[in-house]
């Protein structure tokens, strides 16, 4: 599984990461939040 995290801030990406490593599923964070202008982003996670 491929996964875009929208409107991620800083003091929550060690708990994402976290996540990540005992999960075993690729997260991509990113701080924008997800919108019109930003969606393109999500194009190939699930």
């Amino acid at each position: 599984m491929k996964i875009i995290a929208y409107g991620i801030r800083d003091d929550e990406k060690p708990y994402l990461e976290e996540w990540v490593k005992d999960n075993k599923i690729e997260v991509k964070a990113v701080s924008e939040l997800l919108d019109s202008n930003t969606i393109e982003q999500a194009k190939g996670y699930d």
